[in-house]
Formats: structure tokens, C-alpha cells, sequence
């Protein structure tokens, strides 16, 4: 799968407009929100970690923590979910905003009054966040925007639950200069690994630059750890009947033993209170333009809209009023052709493909789409579901490509796989083609798992994994959200059979529906 590009319109409703930033695990582009017609920024998890089952979990952690966190200090995430052309994307509101470490950059440093201001407000959004039971993990200035009066945290891309601890061999996670002593050591998440990165913010702020940046990564992780802290720059500007009750809080918040530091935002926000009483000093102000202003009375009038409109399960109103309709659970199963040139390899592999469509049919699938670049078979349609079957003819197509004696394409490929298990509605009374009746069912959820993974496994969802989780050896990706379903989905990635299943027992015929 490639990447988005500038003017995609990704799951039919946000358009990219402009590159904004990129990390090592994700793109983030401003974006038009087509449904509510707003400013957005998306995040896009880079398609080429879509393999990685944590990689996922980790995305979708961010958003889950985010909608936790119900604070006026953190910048909320509006929708999350996994779109139409198989990319996993948060969305958030795109803010009229200025971001901490550039107001930083520019003013060469905040007075001591507003860096105090900054403190308690970035200590009051912490306290919520770690009541939650979440460290952040990742704070630093980048991650702070300036909303008008307000101090906005973002960016929980990097956020664990208190406690938790990374796994070997996972790769490290933070930016060196606020990375605590014990996170680059055990890396565990505490809630005073996220102090000392407020106290080195609060020390950027006051000085305008960073403090601890050495010439290599390696170089500041190790400063981090041994090097002590610079206490003498921060004195220097500071009144001198403040001196000794700031180095005293800093010393509270940098300490290397996460020990010897406060142990919750509370009680350093506490300290401030009783300790370090200062005037109120308004953050520097950032005039928002006509454009801005614009913006906000556009979002206000739909918010106002939605919230007037009344909610609808339209699935339960369709069956409350039409009996005759069906719900025969089936499955789809989607497998996705990627190639720099499909038709060749199409036409290398025919006899693979052409062997196991048939095979499929006979056991009862039927075949509702064939692209030559998409494949799409239905089982549980005109007999009841065996989804043994189905995951054991998925497996059967990779033994076809990789056996001994199986035709070799000339052209590099990879095959993505999507089983997904479910109910589809429709009416006994009414002439529907299957292809038309799938297109309005939630199982279309296969044709995005075909587009997640490439090689020999198959992505599939909760439904198709509990029938068979006895059977498979399956590693779980992330509860992810469609458009189509309200719920999060869990999605499983099916790695292979544990042990060989039963033979399936012929299915008896599915009666005919009484007209």
C-alpha cells in the first residue's frame, strides 16, 4: 500500500490539503473535514508498520486515552477508525493555535511570572491525565499549543498506562532532551517521568532554549542519566528572593531517583500554591484572523445542527418495521492483488487461483466479484456458515502460491487477505443482488483488513476469530472503527493453524424463504 498523497480524500470526508509534519511512525496533514466543513489535522499511521501488531495497538491506544481524558487541557480527538483505503487515521481539530516551542523561539524566553502560570497549567491537565491512569510519556514543548488563554496538551502517540513497561527489543520511544533517567534505563511508565519533563519544559521556557541537548542522541540520553543539572543558568534570571523556593521546586521535579521527586502532579502544583505565589500574566496573544473567526462560527452552527438532529439506529427502525427481513450470518472474504503489474502476475498464477476459486464453490461459496485484482468470495449465503472452512481455504490459496510445485511470477507481489464475519439485512420480499445487499451490510469491513496486511497471514475481525480461535494461532491488532459500525471492531492477525481441524461435515441446504 502507498502512502497518502496531497489531495486524497481519505474515507470519503477529509481532504488532504498540506503536508504538516512526520515522525517515525506517522504523517500528520492538514486536512478539510467534508462532513462538518472545519479545519482538520489527520494523522496517518505510515502503511509500511501496518505489519506490526503493537505498532497498531499503539495508534489506537492514543485515541482511546485522548477520549479518556474529558480536560479542558487536552485537544481532543474527533473520530479515529481505519479508512476505506486500508490507512489507520486519527483526526483532530486543526486549531488556531502557536505552538509552545515556537513562542518559545520567538519571545527568547517567557518572564518568570508566565512560566509559573505555565506550570500550574500544565500540572492541572497532568493531574487529569494521570487520574486516568495514562502517563503521557511524550511532553515537550512541540506537544503544547497555546489556545488563546488556554495551554493545550496533544500528541499521546507515545502514551502507556501507568506502570506498564515496554517490552524488549521495542523500540525506544520519547525525544532525548525530556527523557527521565528511569524511562531510558526500565523504561516504565511512572507519573514522575512525566514531572521531570514538565521541569525542563518550565527550564526551556525561562531560558529559551533547550538544556539538555548534546551532540548525538546517545550523548543526551547519557546527560540525562549522570550529568547534573545546570541549576546556575535558571538563577541567574530569576528575582533573587525566588531563587531558593525555584531551585528547591526543580530540584523536587529533576531529581535522577524518581524517588526523591513529587509523585504526582498534585502535589507539585500543591507546592506551587503554597510556595510560589505569582501575579496572573496572560499568555503572549496571538490575534486570530478573519479566516479563523470564520471557521468558528461555521463549526458552532453545525455543532448546533448535530446536536438538534435526532439520533436513529437505522438498523433496528428497519427491522422493527419490516419482519420479513432476513439476517443470515455469512462471511467475506476479500484478497487483495498488489503488484507494480497485476495482469502479469495474474496471468502467472491463474492456474493457483482459477484451482481455488472452484474449490471454493464447491464447498458452497459463492463468488461475487473478481477484478483480477480483487477477489471476493461469500460462504454462509445458501448453506450455513463453516468458518473452519472458510479460514481453512484462505490458508489453502498461500499453500497453493508457496508449495513445491507451484507456478513462480516474474513480477514482485504481495497478497492481502480480509475475513470478516457477520449479519446482512435484507428483504424476502425484494429482488436484491447479493453484491448490492453486502454493500449496505458492515461486512464490508473485509474489504479494508484485505488492504492491512501483506504475506502469509490474513487479517480477520472478533466474529470470524471466535469461531476458529481454538484452531488458529492469532496475535490481536487493535479495536479499530468503521464508518459503517458504530462499535469498535476488534481485528485479529490469523498467523496459522495450531493443529489440523476436523473434516468439515456437509452442511444441509439452507430452506428457501417463503415469499
Amino acid at each position: 500500500m502507498s502512502p497518502p498523497e496531497i489531495g486524497l480524500v481519505l474515507d470519503e470526508r477529509y481532504r488532504l490539503d498540506e503536508h504538516v509534519s512526520e515522525g517515525g511512525t506517522s504523517v500528520v496533514f492538514a486536512a478539510r473535514d467534508a462532513f462538518d466543513d472545519v479545519a482538520t489535522a489527520v494523522k496517518v499511521l505510515r502503511p509500511e508498520l501496518i505489519s506490526e501488531p503493537w505498532l497498531v495497538r499503539h495508534f489506537f491506544d492514543e485515541a482511546i486515552f485522548n477520549r479518556r481524558i474529558q480536560h479542558l487541557g487536552v485537544l481532543p480527538i474527533r473520530d479515529f477508525g481505519l479508512s476505506q483505503e486500508g490507512h489507520f487515521f486519527l483526526a483532530m481539530e486543526l486549531v488556531a493555535g502557536q505552538r509552545l516551542d515556537r513562542a518559545i523561539k520567538e519571545r527568547g524566553g517567557f518572564e518568570f511570572d508566565l512560566v509559573i502560570n505555565l506550570a500550574r497549567a500544565l500540572l492541572n491537565t497532568l493531574h487529569a491525565v494521570h487520574l486516568e491512569g495514562i502517563a503521557h510519556l511524550d511532553l515537550k514543548p512541540e506537544n503544547l499549543m497555546m489556545v488563546g488563554q488556554r495551554l493545550q496538551l496533544f500528541d499521546f502517540g507515545n502514551a502507556l498506562r501507568l506502570g506498564e513497561q515496554l517490552p524488549e527489543g521495542t523500540p525506544f520511544m520519547g525525544t532525548p532532551s525530556y527523557m527521565a533517567p528511569e524511562w531510558i534505563l526500565d523504561r516504565r511508565a511512572l507519573a514522575a517521568t512525566d514531572l521531570y519533563a514538565v521541569g525542563l519544559i518550565l527550564a526551556e521556557a525561562l531560558l529559551g532554549q533547550t538544556v539538555v541537548d548534546g551532540p548525538t542522541p546517545d550523548a543526551t540520553l547519557m546527560s540525562q542519566i549522570h550529568d547534573p543539572f545546570p541549576y546556575e543558568r535558571l538563577l541567574a534570571v530569576c528575582a533573587p528572593a525566588r531563587r531558593g523556593r525555584f531551585q528547591l521546586f526543580l530540584s523536587r521535579m529533576l531529581a535522577k531517583n524518581h524517588e526523591a521527586r513529587f509523585q504526582t502532579a498534585l502535589e507539585a502544583l500543591r507546592f506551587l500554591e503554597e510556595h510560589l505565589v505569582v501575579r496572573p500574566v496572560p499568555l503572549p496573544p496571538r490575534e486570530p484572523s478573519e479566516k479563523d473567526r470564520g471557521e468558528r462560527e461555521e463549526r458552532e452552527a453545525a455543532a448546533a445542527l448535530r446536536r438538534a438532529a435526532p439520533a436513529v439506529d437505522a438498523s433496528a427502525e428497519r427491522l422493527a418495521a419490516n419482519p420479513q427481513l432476513a439476517a443470515p450470518e455469512v462471511a467475506l472474504v476479500v484478497v487483495r492483488l498488489e503488484s507494480p503489474d497485476p495482469a502479469r502476475v495474474r496471468s502467472d498464477l491463474e492456474t493457483v487461483f482459477e484451482a481455488w476459486k472452484d474449490r471454493a464453490v464447491e464447498t458452497g461459496a459463492l463468488l461475487v466479484g473478481d477484478t483480477g485484482t480483487e477477489l471476493r468470495l461469500v460462504y454462509g449465503w445458501e448453506s450455513p456458515l463453516d468458518a473452519v472452512r472458510v479460514i481453512r481455504q484462505v490458508r489453502a490459496l498461500w499453500s497453493g502460491l508457496g508449495g513445491e510445485h507451484a507456478p513462480r511470477s516474474r513480477v514482485s507481489f504481495s497478497l492481502g487477505v480480509g475475513v470478516a464475519v457477520g449479519r446482512v439485512f435484507h428483504d424476502r420480499d425484494e429482488e436484491e443482488g447479493l453484491p448490492s445487499i453486502l454493500a449496505e451490510s458492515p461486512v464490508v469491513l473485509a474489504v479494508r483488513l484485505a488492504a492491512l496486511q501483506k504475506g502469509n497471514s490474513v487479517i480477520a475481525n472478533e466474529r470470524a476469530w471466535l469461531a476458529v480461535q481454538d484452531l488458529v494461532d492469532a496475535t490481536p491488532l487493535a479495536p479499530i472503527r468503521v464508518r459503517e459500525s458504530a462499535h469498535l471492531e476488534p481485528v485479529y492477525a490469523i498467523r496459522g493453524m495450531k493443529k489440523a481441524p476436523p473434516p468439515a461435515r456437509p452442511a444441509a441446504p439452507r430452506p428457501a424463504a417463503s415469499r
